[in-house]
């Protein structure tokens, strides 16, 4: 769905489009051992920007991406 949204901003930004664990692509932890709660995703998506070191960004989100993204006040 974002691939022709990618292709028309990839020769001005370094594109990353992560997946929520247990969406896309990632892999499905199971529930009994992974909180699927928004503030968790929030927080796995924090240390992921931090690991790239993605302090200054532009994020697109949608669906789930709203209230995850925005959670944390870095969005």
């Amino acid at each position: 769905m974002f691939e022709p949204l990618f292709a028309r901003l990839s020769d001005r930004y370094h594109l990353v489009a992560p997946d929520y664990p247990g969406f896309g692509h990632s892999d499905w932890p199971d529930p009994k051992k992974f909180a699927y709660t928004f503030d968790h995703c929030a927080e796995i998506m924090k240390r992921f920007t931090e690991a790239l070191g993605a302090f200054a960004l532009y994020a697109y989100m949608q669906d789930y991406g709203g209230p995850n993204g925005l959670s944390d006040g870095a969005g």
